[in-house]
């Protein structure tokens, strides 16, 4: 058990679970567009924030720009080298912020050493570049450098304001009483042509039935595994071979003064490193209030998830606020209230989403595409865009249209 004891503000929330959405997430926009959900945009990449990793320069943080601009700055002069078209050397002195002799010496799209002023004499002095061997000593850096690139994660990213939980809300005012709360499925079986569902209210712990034509079954697969079906083995099967693959990802959040932006000019964005508490989130929302909730570790290893997934909450708070500290000396004090969720623990859940590069789950997912009677499977682990709400809501649409053709043919 933990307690919240945050200051009461709209804008000091934790996503605990998923927290951002991009701009083709088409389906989950549609339905914020329907519900009335309002929408900010959350800030995915900022050149303000960090890059570490211990083995790249003797363990000390880089700004996440200068990083950016020093490997492309490098990677364009060599390429100019071997350039033989006039029209390429000239973009790649550009790409690069090449000088006129197509070489790299430095760029004040890294920053400044010595801040600007506002008269000629305080132009102030860019960095001396990084160097591109220990650039490219550590994969954490490719990572972040790319990151912002990779398709799901380019600009521009989405959150609901006030929280992700604003959607499910929304769905909750629409439906009403058609949903069951405090139910807990137990049992999955064949009844007839279609299917009896037997759950337990929660609220009064009694076991209730529910004979439907057809159902949806959009559990997760680790707690799926756990309840009484009479699906055949191969189902079963690939179900306990897929609540194996689900990644223990946790993550840890605190309160605080807002010094990442008025010590550190920081604006919402991620910092990126190698110890174990793998990213640092600055809020994407609130600016220039007084508090602000700070992410102080995101870990998605399942090496480390799994470490820190057994520790008690205390500790894994703990280990947050020094790895935040080691990034920004000195602030480890002035994080606060620290919560911890690591969703391997969520009873309803058993880990944060499917990990489609398990081999045995690749072999396992074909198998859960085909329905079981009445029994369709639906979910983000049935979709190619696992560990996102679009690939869960795209699945669930692309069940209930089966469903609609089966249930007009002729019988």
């Amino acid at each position: 058990m933990q307690s919240v004891s945050w200051d009461r503000d709209p804008e000091l929330y934790f996503n605990a679970g998923p927290a951002r959405l991009n701009q083709d997430h088409v389906t989950v926009l549609r339905y914020c567009r329907e519900l009335g959900v309002p929408l900010e945009v959350f800030v995915n990449d900022n050149r303000s924030t960090l890059i570490q990793a211990d083995g790249v320069f003797a363990g000390a943080p880089q700004s996440a720009g200068r990083v950016v601009a020093d490997a492309r700055g490098w990677i364009a002069e060599m390429a100019a080298r071997q350039a033989t078209k006039p029209e390429l050397r000239e973009f790649l002195r550009h790409f690069g912020d090449l000088d006129e002799t197509l070489r790299y010496k430095g760029s004040t799209r890294a920053g400044f050493a010595t801040p600007r002023g506002i008269h000629p004499e305080q132009q102030g002095s860019p960095h001396p570049p990084l160097s591109l061997e220990e650039i490219l000593k550590v994969t954490t850096w490719h990572d972040a450098v790319s990151f912002q690139e990779t398709r799901g994660m380019t600009p521009t990213m989405f959150q609901p304001v006030g929280g992700m939980d604003a959607i499910p809300r929304a769905f909750a005012r629409v439906l009403g009483p058609m949903i069951r709360y405090q139910a807990e499925v137990v049992s999955i079986r064949r009844s007839g042509a279609g299917a009896r569902v037997s759950w337990r209210d929660r609220n009064r712990d009694q076991i209730q039935v529910l004979d439907a034509d057809f159902v949806v079954c959009t559990i997760p697969l680790p707690p799926l595994s756990r309840i009484d079906t009479d699906f055949p083995a191969e189902v079963r099967r690939a179900i306990r071979v897929g609540a194996a693959a689900y990644v223990p990802a946790v993550k840890v959040a605190f309160e605080a003064n807002r010094w990442w932006e008025t010590d550190l000019g920081i604006y919402g964005g991620i910092t990126w490193t190698s110890r174990d508490i793998g990213q640092i989130w600055y809020p994407s929302s609130g600016f220039n209030r007084r508090k602000g909730i700070l992410l102080g570790a995101y870990i998605w290893n399942t090496r480390l998830g799994n470490r820190f997934g057994a520790m008690r909450p205390e500790r894994r708070i703990a280990a947050a606020r020094d790895g935040v500290d080691q990034l920004h000396p000195g602030y480890g004090r002035q994080v606060d209230r620290g919560i911890s969720v690591a969703w391997s623990k969520l009873p309803y859940a058993g880990g944060g989403w499917v990990d489609r590069g398990n081999e045995a789950w690749s072999n396992a997912y074909p198998v859960m595409r085909r329905p079981v009677g009445p029994v369709y499977f639906a979910g983000e682990h049935m979709s190619m865009l696992n560990q996102w709400q679009e690939g869960a809501m795209r699945s669930a649409q692309e069940v209930v249209t089966a469903i609609a053709g089966e249930a007009a043919r002729p019988r």
